[in-house]
């Protein structure tokens, strides 16, 4: 009985010491893909206005349809994870700063070591249903950089997920960036 009991007492303590080193590797791995994402590099390559388009017959409105190519630069010697990312996009026109709209993405994307990954997206914008001075700002801004084939400034703020054994985790993103404004190429 005592040799039994001994046997099960190494067996719980072997099974007991094989999970604590697998939940450290594990850990250690979170903690390791953190502090890679945290060297990444986002960039917003360029921006082209999609569609413009007003809500209705007689609405001054005008809904503005944006897609952007988002890229992502891994300078680490290992793989990269990003689990979502949720970003405001803000223009920048005389020191004002008016929010065009959200890019969301809930698609994990794997950054392999030293590599930069393209990814298209579409800026989710929040106009509301009238015209208001905000709006003429963004529209008259954007139209002007468009015709002269001028960078705008855009500011990019809000948080890339990752996700771990203890929840997610969010790094903040929040930064000042030129891109060249294209029109449809419909």
């Amino acid at each position: 009985m005592k040799k039994y009991i001994r046997n099960n007492i190494y067996t719980n303590f072997s099974m007991l010491l094989i999970i604590c080193i697998n939940l450290q590797t594990c850990i250690f791995a979170d903690i390791q893909n953190v502090d890679n994402l945290k060297k990444c590099e986002i960039d917003f390559s360029s921006i082209s206005v999609k569609n413009y388009q007003t809500s209705g017959l007689f609405s001054l409105t005008p809904k503005l349809v944006f897609d952007t190519e988002v890229s992502f630069h891994n300078p680490n010697t290992s793989d990269v994870k990003i689990y979502s990312f949720d970003l405001d996009i803000s223009l920048i026109n005389e020191g004002r700063e008016d929010k065009l709209g959200k890019i969301l993405s809930e698609t994990e994307i794997n950054v392999p070591s030293k590599t930069t990954v393209q990814i298209p997206l579409k800026i989710n914008s929040e106009f509301e249903e009238r015209l208001d001075a905000k709006l003429l700002r963004i529209a008259i801004k954007l139209v002007s950089d468009l015709k002269d084939n001028k960078e705008t400034e855009f500011l990019i703020q809000g948080n890339v997920k990752y996700s771990t054994l203890f929840g997610n985790i969010d790094i903040p993103v929040k930064e000042i960036q030129k891109a060249k404004l294209r029109g449809s190429s419909k």
